[in-house]
């Protein structure tokens, strides 16, 4: 007896297989129309604002290989997946031709109306950091080191919560500034009794390494996702 496909397995099914196209054809930070295979729609991919930003302000063009073809496609394999409300975020073990090892890339999707679409937040980026859309632009199939924690304290149960038996999945979407701190988070799904609040404290106490894009750090917007499970769940 086959179990049902439920709403939530559809899309986490549509966001890895879009997140493992992307990726295999480098476009997960930049965009370029000319590696969409025949058929392939950007549309069917890309946030809307991105898309509008772009032909409004250029797009940018891969950079060709030594030969004059374009670059070759990458090796994806997807590790792991989470959603939560209309926000998605899918990481994967990316392997260029020719590497020696892999890298971890992260994929972030966005719910929309007509299903789930990858987020290069370019309009957002280029209102709070000018700089780092332009350094971006320069260089489609750019190379971006993740930011990880240093210090700070873990997000944990409050009293309430464990009281009443709280669990579930929250989601904050911050900025990782330049410096490392962690600044101007939204919540994208919260969970009661204290523990939004106080995993918010615990994030904006903490310190990151900066994103770091050809060595230079920049300021990149992350969702932070956060399971909380009691004992024996």
């Amino acid at each position: 007896m086959s179990l049902p496909v439920t709403p939530r397995v559809m899309a986490e099914a549509e966001v890895v297989e879009k997140a493992r196209f992307l990726c295999t054809h480098r476009l997960l930070y930049t965009f370029d129309s000319s590696r969409f295979p025949s058929g392939m729609r950007p549309e069917d991919y890309i946030r809307p604002e991105d898309l509008s930003y772009l032909r409004l302000n250029g797009t940018p063009r891969a950079t060709p290989s030594a030969e004059g073809a374009p670059l070759p496609p990458a090796r994806c394999d997807v590790m792991s997946s989470d959603l939560a409300g209309d926000a998605a975020v899918v990481r994967l073990q990316r392997t260029k031709a020719g590497a020696s090892r892999p890298e971890t890339v992260l994929a972030n999707f966005i719910g929309t109306p007509v299903g789930w679409r990858l987020g290069y937040w370019l309009p957002e980026r280029a209102r709070f950091d000018v700089q780092t859309e332009q350094t971006h632009a320069r260089d489609p199939d750019d190379e971006m080191t993740l930011p990880q924690k240093v210090s700070g304290p873990e997000a944990g149960y409050t009293v309430e919560a464990a009281k009443r038996g709280v669990e579930g999945l929250l989601v904050l979407r911050c900025i990782i500034t330049r410096e490392g701190a962690v600044e101007q988070c939204q919540p994208l799904k919260t969970l009661p009794r204290g523990l939004t609040e106080e995993t918010l404290r615990a994030l904006q106490a903490s310190r990151y390494t900066p994103a770091l894009f050809k060595g230079e750090p920049i300021a990149v917007r992350f969702n932070f996702f956060f399971l909380f499970l009691l004992p024996g769940s």
